[in-house]
């Protein structure tokens, strides 16, 4: 609806994955050559596609931060962030929506390694906007309020970043 050449799903669940497939099929023409949903980890899925950089306009990273940082600390959701910067093409955008530090504390007691990982975190939610500017090189663009009628757990911002572009040499 966006007059996207091409739309690319990723997920590290093959469960979701399959589900979107499926929803896609049952919409009908919509092309596969279009639409491409991976399962993969977004921390350690190739950068390179066909011998060059695979990179997108617009990168989306939706609820996605709390979990990383579960599973890989502050060096996974740096490692992230920068895979999502060098994802984002130069003068592309970066969508980001973020759990807030009090979902992080109702989920840190699934098991003993999250426990742990919590009490480790040292870049909070509050603190990525200023983290992808300054440590990523991404620029603020703008925050997107949600609409009051969310149930609570879904009343997230989305924080749109803009990766500057490339200076010419």
């Amino acid at each position: 609806h966006f007059s996207a050449r091409r739309v690319v799903g990723m997920d590290l669940d093959s469960g979701l994955i399959e589900a979107a497939e499926e929803h896609l099929r049952s919409l009908g023409g919509v092309s596969s050559r279009s639409v491409e949903f991976r399962a993969e980890d977004i921390l350690t899925c190739p950068l390179r596609r066909h011998d060059q950089p695979e990179r997108f306009d617009v990168v989306l990273c939706l609820s996605v931060t709390k979990w990383i940082h579960f599973a890989h600390g502050d060096t996974g959701l740096h490692n992230l962030f920068k895979r999502c910067f060098k994802r984002t093409r130069p003068g592309g955008y970066f969508v980001l929506e973020p759990q807030e530090w009090g979902s992080y504390k109702k989920k840190r007691h699934l098991t003993r390694e999250i426990r742990q990982s919590v009490a480790n975190i040292q870049i909070r939610p509050e603190d990525f906007e200023d983290y992808l500017q300054n440590a990523i090189g991404f620029e603020k663009v703008d925050v997107i309020e949600p609409p009051g009628d969310l149930p609570p757990n879904f009343q997230r911002r989305l924080r749109i970043f803009r990766r500057p572009l490339e200076e010419e040499e």
